[in-house]
C-alpha cells in the first residue's frame, strides 16, 4: 500500500486500544536494550516499584506528582538527617549500602546523556543550598578479572525548584570510559540530599526529590537502529518543533499518536522534516514512523 494511502487511512480511523497496546510494546521491545526499565514509574504497587528498589522509609513510587502519567519516584531524608536512597535494579534493602555494585537493570549502549524530570522540596530544612543527586554507572562484568568494570559515568547535583510550577528537566552527560567496550547493564542512583538536614519543625522528614520519565540518549538527539538503518529524531522532550531524519530512506510515513489512540499528525516527510507540533496538548506522544517496510515507534514528551 502507498504511504499516502496509508496516511489517509490513519487519519480517517482513530487507532484501536488494542493496536495502540501493540505499539507500546512494539516500542519497549524495539529498543529494550536501550531502556531504562520503568523509567515512567508507571508500574508498580502503591510504594513498590518495579523494578526499582529502595533503602528504609526515605523513599518510594508517588502519586503526588508526576512529569506525566500518574507517578514519579520520590525520595526523601527521614530521620532527619538519613538520606532516601532509590536505585534501578531487583535487590534486597540492606544492598543499598552499595547500590553502585549490587543495583543495576540490562543495558548494551553507551549514551551521550541520560534525560530526565524532576521536582527538589528543599522547605523545612536548616540548608536551602542543599543539592539532590542523580548517578550514572554504566557496568560490564570482566570474565577474567572476576569483576566489575566501570564502563560510563555520569553524575548531577540538582538544586530546588519551585513545587507549584511542573517538571523541570534535567541532562546528565556520560563520560565513556572504556571506548570500544560495550556495558551489560546500567545503574541509576537516586538520592534526596548531599549532607541535608530537616529543621524538626514538622516530622522530620523532608527533602523531596521527585524523578520521573528517565531516557538514555544514544547520539545528538535520539538515534535508535531500525534493523541496519537508523531513524533520527530529536529533541525529546519538544516543544513546538520536532526534527526527523530518514537516513537511508528517501521517504516515509510519520504519525504522531497520543495514548488514547487519537493520531494529532500523519504524513510523508521528506528524507529531513521538521513537523510543528505547537498545537499538540502536554503530555506523552508515540512517534511512529513506517518507512521500507519496517516501522518504529518511540515515545517522546510534548512540555
Amino acid at each position: 500500500m502507498e504511504p499516502i494511502k496509508k496516511a489517509l487511512i490513519r487519519i480517517e480511523n482513530k487507532i484501536s486500544p488494542l493496536t495502540l497496546l501493540f505499539l507500546i510494546v512494539l516500542s519497549a521491545n524495539t529498543i529494550a536494550q536501550n531502556d531504562i526499565l520503568n523509567n515512567g514509574f508507571e508500574q508498580g504497587t502503591l510504594l513498590d516499584t518495579d523494578h526499582w528498589s529502595k533503602a528504609g522509609l526515605g523513599s518510594g513510587r508517588s502519586s503526588s506528582y508526576a512529569a506525566s502519567g500518574e507517578y514519579s519516584m520520590a525520595v526523601w531524608n527521614w530521620y532527619s538527617y538519613v538520606e532516601g536512597r532509590a536505585v534501578n535494579g531487583d535487590i534486597e534493602a540492606s544492598q543499598l549500602n552499595f547500590p553502585i555494585k549490587n543495583g543495576g537493570t540490562p543495558f548494551v549502549h553507551t549514551p551521550e546523556f541520560i534525560n530526565g524530570f524532576y521536582l527538589y522540596d528543599t522547605t523545612n530544612t536548616i540548608s536551602e543550598n542543599d543539592s539532590a543527586m542523580v548517578e550514572i554507572v554504566l557496568k560490564k562484568y570482566n570474565l577474567i578479572t572476576e569483576s566489575i568494570d566501570t564502563v560510563g559515568y555520569g553524575e548531577i547535583h540538582l538544586p530546588a525548584t519551585n513545587m507549584s510550577q511542573s517538571f523541570k528537566p534535567f541532562q546528565i552527560a556520560i563520560e565513556n570510559k572504556l571506548p570500544g567496550v560495550t556495558p551489560d547493564s546500567i545503574v541509576v542512583l537516586l538520592r534526596s540530599a548531599l549532607n541535608g538536614c530537616c529543621n524538626g519543625l514538622e516530622n522530620n522528614e523532608c527533602l523531596y526529590f521527585y524523578v520521573d520519565e528517565l531516557e538514555a540518549s544514544l547520539s545528538a538527539g535520539i538515534s535508535v537502529p531500525l534493523n541496519e538503518q537508523k531513524v533520527h529524531f530529536w529533541p525529546n522532550p519538544v516543544e513546538n518543533e520536532i526534527s526527523i531524519i530518514l537516513t537511508h530512506h528517501k521517504t516515509g510515513l510519520i504519525s504522531i499518536i497520543d495514548l488514547s489512540g487519537k493520531i494529532w499528525i500523519s504524513e510523508v516527510p521528506y528524507p529531513i522534516n521538521k513537523l510543528d507540533i505547537s498545537h499538540l496538548p502536554k503530555g506523552p506522544y508515540l512517534i511512529m514512523i513506517d518507512s521500507d517496510g519496517e516501522t518504529y515507534t518511540k515515545k517522546f514528551i510534548k512540555n
